[in-house]
């Protein structure tokens, strides 16, 4: 187990991923301090306890020279045991296998038939498998291809409030871990969906940006309040859409926090 800090969870995950020469799905990871600022002050980092699942073996493409020496020479990677709840025994048709095979067979995800299935499979068997070592009761309700290098991703269950959290910190981490994951490897975007939280987020933001469209349509520029991950790649869509002649750019303050600013006509 290791200590990690970092500015924000997806650079938690990464450096992660990179320190201990792993994939982020196979990460332990508790983390004990989410990062936050009060008015630009009394700034905090995402800080994490963090190891490798037992059974995980180490990824040569994650690892860089000196990261591979230090594994090697140090050996600070060690698995991890975790005290499982026991699981109810249930019929073979409940099964996980048998759900991955219906979901294969449900949604035309055969071997070898083409690349983007085989990548949407092999990202349903890994997710699975991940959320199979959680104590979350949640299921994988869908994942496609939604755009060109992005995959939707649709989970639910009774726990979908707990995996989503307060303040939706829960989600943001998921969110950012599978990310990482599936941006290093297959070079794809995400849109995470637990429940209906990701539709309802989007409801909001797009009413929060049609007040500030209408600033823009008054004094031709304007800017928006912080976002983060998915919710950023959300409103600069919605706002791109709005203002094809405009320009729409992300911007950082001084905390690093990300903003979009909608300015001058192109």
């Amino acid at each position: 187990m290791i200590k990690i800090e970092a500015d924000t969870l997806e650079e938690l995950y990464e450096k992660s991923s990179k320190e201990l020469a792993c994939s982020v799905v196979d990460l332990d990871i508790d983390i004990i301090q989410q990062p936050s600022s009060f008015i630009g002050l009394f700034k905090k980092k995402a800080i994490a306890i963090v190891g490798i699942k037992e059974g995980a073996t180490i990824d040569k493409r994650y690892i860089e020279e000196d990261v591979k020496e230090t594994v090697e020479k140090k050996e600070i990677i060690k698995p991890i045991k975790k005290n499982k709840a026991p699981k109810i025994n249930k019929k073979d048709s409940n099964s996980p296998e048998a759900k991955t095979e219906k979901y294969a067979l449900k949604n035309g995800v055969k071997k070898n038939e083409d690349d983007t299935n085989d990548t949407i499979e092999e990202i349903y068997y890994s997710i699975k498998k991940l959320i199979d070592e959680t104590p979350f009761d949640i299921d994988i309700i869908e994942i496609k291809m939604v755009e060109k290098k992005v995959i939707y991703i649709k989970l639910d269950g009774d726990d979908s409030s707990l995996l989503i959290g307060k303040d939706a910190y829960r989600y943001k981490a998921f969110s950012y871990m599978l990310y990482t994951w599936i941006h290093t490897r297959y070079d794809f975007l995400i849109k995470l969906e637990i429940s209906n939280f990701l539709a309802n987020q989007e409801k909001n933001i797009t009413t929060y940006l049609d007040g500030i469209a209408e600033k823009i349509n008054e004094d031709g520029a304007g800017t928006t309040k912080p976002f983060d991950g998915v919710f950023m790649h959300i409103a600069v869509s919605y706002l791109r859409d709005l203002f094809p002649n405009k320009n729409v750019a992300i911007l950082s303050n001084k905390n690093g926090d990300k903003y979009i600013k909608v300015h001058r006509d192109r």
